[in-house]
Order: structure tokens, then sequence, then C-alpha cells
């Protein structure tokens, strides 16, 4: 029973830790000129604790007024913000 009770505690030791490495960056990017319109932009990419990443941008028209729809795909969209900022310009078109 002692062993069980160590076992569950390192368990829950363990799975804590792992979601401690999890990150998420959130990006706000204004007055984001594609072709014609100008949008607003928010961004974040997330890291789990195994390595895994997942970016979701949101588009907004100028001054939120309206929004225009989503990309999320299962990848880094970067570590910078200008990394970031050309991957959901990139996916503009791609957006649900």
């Amino acid at each position: 029973m002692k062993k069980l009770v160590v076992f569950v505690v390192l368990v829950a030791m363990l799975a804590t830790a792992t979601t401690a490495f999890a990150k998420t960056n959130k990006f706000t990017f204004n007055d984001v000129v594609i072709g014609e319109q100008v949008v607003e932009i928010q961004a974040g990419v997330k890291t789990t604790g195994n390595g895994s990443s997942y970016t979701v941008c949101s588009y907004f028209s100028d001054d939120y007024a309206e929004f225009l729809g989503e990309f999320e795909e299962a990848v880094s969209g970067g570590d910078t913000a200008e990394e970031v900022l050309a991957f959901c310009v990139a996916n503009f078109d791609n957006r649900s």
C-alpha cells in the first residue's frame, strides 16, 4: 500500500512538472496592411512540455470592428514577434 501511495505521488509530481515547462507567447499586431485591407491580428504560440507547438492567428477588421476569421496549425509560428507576424500574414487567406 505504501508503495502505491509513493507511486501516485511521484506520478502527480511528474505531471505537474511536465505542464510547468509549457509556455505560451501572445502577440498583438495593430494596423497590419494585407493587400488593400488594414487588419488587427492577435496571435498565440504555445509550446508544450513535450516540445510540440500550436499557433493561432485571429484576424479582425481595422479597430476590431469585425471578426474576420482565424487560422490555427499544430506548428510553431516563430519565436519572435517578426516571425509570428510573418506567419500570420502568410496564412491570412487560409483562415476559416
